[in-house]
């Protein structure tokens, strides 16, 4: 069905710009992309709240939680702030939609900037194609480095 394909392109969307973002500096980016999906999981706990979709799950405060325990149960802050910049890659990319996301639940009202629409395919393909793009500099730029260091 189409809510599939949908679904299925926003959460690509999600994992790639995540990742994308892990290939900056120290991040683990296996652990960064994984957490670009994370706060999708409201998803299959529509029917309670506080967990409907872009719900708490969709909070800094429930993505510092989510860090805070992958670094004490992993031992690595690295992977923590790999957690935590995976979700706030989710939050900003949600945040540019109508419907945005409520960054300080239960405070104030959720930011949404409204430059585009979640189920938009040429936005997500855009966001798609540009992190691919970074992935492949990321990678052709760390083999370039190690190269010119062992010559």
């Amino acid at each position: 069905p189409d809510s599939f394909k949908l679904l299925l392109m926003m959460s690509i969307t999600h994992f790639m710009a995540a990742y994308a973002l892990g290939h900056l500096g120290i991040l683990e980016r296996e652990h960064t992309g994984i957490a670009g999906l994370l706060p999708d999981i409201d998803v299959f706990m529509n029917f309670m709240y506080p967990f409907s979709h872009r719900g708490i799950t969709h909070t800094l405060g429930f993505g510092m939680g989510a860090a805070l325990m992958t670094a004490y149960l992993s031992r690595d802050r690295v992977e923590g702030i790999s957690v935590v910049s995976g979700w706030i890659s989710h939050l900003l990319l949600d945040s540019l939609t109508s419907s945005g996301v409520p960054w300080f639940f239960p405070f104030g009202k959720p930011l949404a900037l409204s430059v585009t629409s979640a189920n938009d395919p040429y936005w997500n393909l855009s966001i798609i194609s540009l992190s691919t793009a970074f992935i492949i500099y990321s990678i052709n730029s760390e083999t370039l480095r190690s190269l010119i260091k062992s010559s």
